[in-house]
């Protein structure tokens, strides 16, 4: 469950309504630099355009062709880049090439973020399909990258004796992924590698899936609700019963767990809230980490 991803990004939408800064970013500043020292026979790639704030929670609301639309125009405009990058002539300018590098990833990576947000967190069913099917072809597409002989040679070319401790740590983990998904390989391999990592993606998506559809519901007295705001309160008003019906969706367990007294109703809604899923993750579980282990698979890009 990759909780940690969403909740942060959860944070950065809460300010969609802010104002859109109108000032050039960094990045924007760094893809028209790089521009400038192009060969003259290469045609640069479009500079790397950051999203207005409010912009990704817009996309991520729907409709889902609207997500499907932009996952393939980022693909679209990370393949530019790469082709861009096989173009330059040797030896290949150094900030160029790993800015188009770096801009071709932030792409895909953005946009697989905004599709991930969307498939654990849309109330809509065609919005969480789309995002399943957007975060495949994204990690498909990066192992392709990591497959491509050519960009590999690129990027092993380059003189990284002028750059910092970052950038040549960045380059020798990222050439370490290269190699780990079968560039210096013969195709058998890579495509083994290739149908072990969509394995790995599918059976990962099914995991997530499972916890997503496991929403479970625990019963609490009015007194194990002790500590939380009126608010709340009111709006969990007793049954018939007497008993409060709480579920395990963040609306729900968060404050709950922030705010109860009682550690005895704490530890209740902790064991249902990790145990969602349970039993048929189980199986699922014992899968995924079959594939992970295997010896040509290397970790997705998150």
């Amino acid at each position: 469950m990759r909780l940690v991803l969403v909740l942060p990004a959860l944070s950065l939408l809460a300010c969609a309504s802010g104002p859109t800064p109108a000032a050039p970013t960094a990045a924007t500043n760094a893809s028209a630099a790089a521009a400038k020292t192009v060969a003259p026979s290469v045609q640069p790639p479009p500079p790397l355009k950051e999203l207005a704030v409010g912009e990704a929670a817009v996309r991520i609301s729907g409709p889902a062709s609207a997500l499907t639309a932009a996952c393939n125009d980022a693909i679209a405009r990370a393949k530019v880049g790469l082709d861009a990058i096989r173009a330059l002539p040797a030896p290949r300018d150094t900030v160029t090439t790993l800015t188009w590098y770096d801009d071709a990833n932030a792409v895909i990576n953005d946009l697989d973020f905004q599709a991930e947000l969307a498939r654990q967190s849309s109330p809509n069913a065609e919005m969480r399909k789309a995002g399943e099917d957007c975060d495949r072809e994204i990690q498909a597409f990066s192992t392709a990258i990591y497959q491509d002989r050519a960009v590999y040679e690129a990027l092993s070319g380059l003189d990284l004796s002028g750059q910092d401790a970052s950038t040549a740590w960045w380059m020798k983990r990222d050439l370490r992924e290269f190699r780990r998904a079968g560039v210096d390989r013969d195709e058998a391999t890579r495509e083994k590698v290739r149908a072990l990592n969509d394995e790995v993606v599918a059976i990962g998506q099914e995991f997530e899936r499972n916890i997503l559809q496991g929403t479970r519901k625990v019963s609490f007295t009015p007194a194990e609700l002790n500590g939380l705001p009126e608010d709340f309160r009111k709006g969990h008003p007793p049954g018939a019963d007497g008993m409060i019906v709480l579920t395990t969706d963040y609306p729900d367990y968060h404050p709950f767990m922030v705010y109860a007294r009682s550690s005895k109703a704490r530890e209740k809604f902790s064991r249902a809230y990790n145990t969602r899923a349970s039993p048929e993750n189980i199986d699922v579980l014992s899968r995924l980490l079959a594939k992970r282990t295997g010896p040509t698979t290397r970790p997705r890009t998150r």
